[in-house]
């Protein structure tokens, strides 16, 4: 975490000309700047095991230091909601609070226990997490908080004024996180990620909230945490709601670039090792199984306790073999994958994004709380330099946006040609010169070039419909041969909608109609016995009895 600091920002980088920073002949590409948003996507802290049904090497479960998880030194609180209070009108700062246990299955000998065999939830935040989130919110502080009135900080890189007697209007105290014009939140409804996302803004505003608490101990601080239900959200690919990732997930791992991997003879190599030394199969998870165990300072298999940080040991061709079954997936046919699972997400993030470009209302600092599966896909979105089938995003990791409003004229109008630009940064790493359409010596690069990439697949309108294939499993299509579209019922377009409603009320309209139609023909033309119940006259003298149905007034009689 001490690696990930955000670095000041530069004019250029100096690469391509050989100078050396400082040197007179390197040119200046950019005037003054002024930062107006940053969007932050964080991976949840270290955790403990997602699942129960990992399968790890022989005795994993077993064993009390390995399968046994507890957390009674980190806990989640709840507390109601104060009567007749709104989230801005400050509740009383001693609302009733309940503490969250996960103890009341500890009985394994009689064979009531929770899913890992303690005091843990299942994908939990452990305190190795939080020491990492605490150390992501100091770093956002120390790169962008700055207070009215003082000019210790690099104007070029002040966003969140945490002075809080700034307020223009002096009729209540200016509190940095409180309005939606500074702070907005967004987690998925996972603890890991609502606790994760918690920390880094206890941590991004701890002087503040303890000197707010100090002056208002009758007052509760409430932050906005913007949430759905977890089954449905898109804050990592949800192939449940969106069919169609399966069916590219099925094309990629037939696709000769997949199957280059999975033959390898490391592949091979791989696979063999696991089985003999270590019982797993290819279905079990290397990575998660080893990851949980190392970050948590438990023992591992001798087998695999060989790391010596090159790539011949057995812990990295495990981990890194494990990851490439996920990661060429992600990258298969220019991230098609990832930009279809990422694009309601992304639609969030240019939201933000496009509102500070518009002037319109923004907040300065957007924080996402997502997963692995959220930062590396977005990346991979981007282009296919940033991110490698090998790596892994770590806990903690943290993509930012940067926005800067180029403020004086001055920048090099070949390189910038609106008025605003990005700066992306991944662990402290500068990322913008691998986009492309950008400089690269420079780390801001024009806004147009990042729209160009991301608009177009910024949606929450996917085409989610799974393709079908045909007999001879060539490529998607419809009945006709052609290339697949979306049914009309799965469309999420009003107009859609609308037709299917219409095609809906024709059809029933219709055959209403008809059989009103018939069925009246056959009455009026059979007589009825009724029985000697009413005596209906022969009025024609036809010899006919029977009942008329007519229409009259709008109606039937």
């Amino acid at each position: 975490m001490g690696e990930r600091s955000i670095p000041p920002l530069k004019d250029y980088l100096p690469k391509s000309g050989g100078h050396n920073e400082g040197d007179s002949k390197n040119k200046s590409l950019i005037g003054e700047t002024r930062l107006v948003h940053v969007t932050a996507i964080i991976r949840h802290g270290a955790r403990t095991p997602w699942s129960s049904e990992l399968k790890c090497w022989d005795g994993y479960w077993e064993s009390p230091r390995t399968g046994k998880w507890d957390c009674d030194d980190l806990t989640s609180y709840m507390a109601p909601p104060s009567r007749n209070a709104t989230v801005y009108d400050h509740p009383p700062a001693t609302p009733l609070l309940f503490e969250k246990k996960y103890d009341a299955l500890s009985n394994p000998e009689d064979g009531l226990a929770n899913d890992l065999n303690g005091t843990c939830q299942m994908g939990q935040l452990i305190q190795q997490g939080y020491e990492q989130q605490i150390q992501n919110g100091k770093i956002l502080r120390d790169a962008y908080a700055y207070k009215e009135g003082e000019y210790d900080h690099d104007e070029r890189m002040r966003l969140l004024n945490t002075n809080m007697n700034s307020n223009s209007d002096k009729s209540d105290q200016f509190l940095p996180w409180q309005s939606p014009q500074q702070l907005y939140f967004r987690a998925d409804d996972y603890q890991r990620t609502i606790m994760s996302g918690q920390i880094l803004l206890r941590s991004l505003f701890d002087p503040e909230l303890q000197s707010y608490q100090e002056t208002h101990p009758d007052k509760s601080v409430v932050i906005p945490l913007h949430i759905a239900d977890e089954a449905k959200d898109v804050l990592d690919a949800n192939d449940k709601d969106c069919p169609r990732l399966k069916t590219i997930k099925a094309e990629a791992l037939s696709s000769p670039e997949y199957q280059a991997f999975n033959n390898s003879q490391n592949s091979q190599e791989v696979r063999e090792y696991m089985q003999s030394k270590l019982g797993m199969g290819d279905d079990s998870s290397p990575l998660d199984c080893l990851m949980c165990t190392v970050c948590t300072d438990r023992p591992l298999p001798d087998s695999v306790d060989d790391y010596d940080g090159t790539e011949k040991n057995w812990f990295t061709r495990l981990t890194e073999y494990d990851i490439q079954k996920d990661t060429v997936v992600m990258k298969y046919n220019n991230a098609q994958h990832s930009k279809l699972a990422m694009g309601p997400l992304w639609y969030e993030i240019m939201l933000n994004i496009n509102n500070a470009i518009d002037g319109e209302q923004s907040p300065k600092l957007a924080l996402f709380a997502g997963h692995d599966t959220t930062l590396m896909p977005l990346l991979a979105s981007l282009g296919p330099d940033l991110w490698k089938e090998t790596e892994w995003a770590a806990y903690a990791s943290m993509m930012l946006i940067e926005i800067h409003e180029l403020i004086d004229g001055r920048s090099d109008p070949d390189i910038y040609t609106s008025s605003f630009a990005f700066r992306l940064l991944y662990n402290g790493k500068i990322f913008t010169p691998l986009i492309d359409g950008c400089h690269e010596d420079c780390e801001l690069c024009d806004i147009v070039h990042l729209k160009a990439i991301v608009d177009p697949i910024a949606t929450r309108h996917t085409n989610c419909e799974a393709p079908t294939t045909t007999p001879t499993g060539g490529k998607a299509t419809n009945s006709s041969g052609g290339q697949q579209q979306p049914s009309l019922v799965s469309r999420s377009t009003t107009t859609g909608m609308m037709l299917f409603a219409t095609l809906l009320f024709l059809s029933g309209w219709v055959g209403s109609a008809v059989t009103f139609s018939v069925m009246r023909r056959r009455f009026l033309s059979k007589s009825v016995d009724f029985g000697g119940a009413w005596d209906i006259g022969d009025a024609a003298g036809d010899g006919e009895y029977g009942l008329e149905l007519s229409e009259q007034g709008g109606g039937y009689r």
